[in-house]
């Protein structure tokens, strides 16, 4: 039972890793560089895909498994996809239709697709099922 709750913290703080990089680079790109929040916001989770995956597999859930790592990194991936369509069309909605400012709608958002996205990394991408069907 505490070993879940360590592995918890530390999904916890490489989320909020990812999150710093995703709402930096938003930031950046939006304000410094003039795009569209919609697509800095694209841009900056696909840098976060990075920092994220590195982080979960290695220090979250204590993967150190190479041989897997394609297939880990694919599912990942996918569940990627579905996360970055539904922030943004939770960002969008939160701007236009609920006046919030992009970084603290971001925030929202990455916040909610977070819990979600906890269980299906750690139940279909680092699961002890997972690794011995991909092998």
């Amino acid at each position: 039972m505490i070993a879940r709750w360590f592995k918890l913290m530390r999904y916890i703080m490489s989320g909020g890793t990812a999150a710093i990089v995703t709402i930096g680079l938003l930031f950046v790109f939006t304000h410094y560089v003039g795009m569209w929040y919609i697509i800095a916001a694209i841009i900056a989770n696909i840098f976060g895909l990075v920092v994220s995956f590195t982080l979960q597999k290695f220090w979250t859930f204590r993967d150190h498994s190479r041989d897997i790592l394609k297939a880990q990194a694919t599912t990942y991936f996918i569940i990627f996809l579905f996360n970055l369509v539904t922030n943004s069309v939770i960002l969008y909605c939160l701007v236009e239709f609920f006046n919030l400012h992009y970084l603290l709608a971001q925030v929202v958002s990455g916040g909610m697709l977070a819990c979600l996205s906890y269980f299906l990394y750690r139940h279909f991408v680092f699961s002890a099922q997972s690794s011995r069907a991909a092998i």
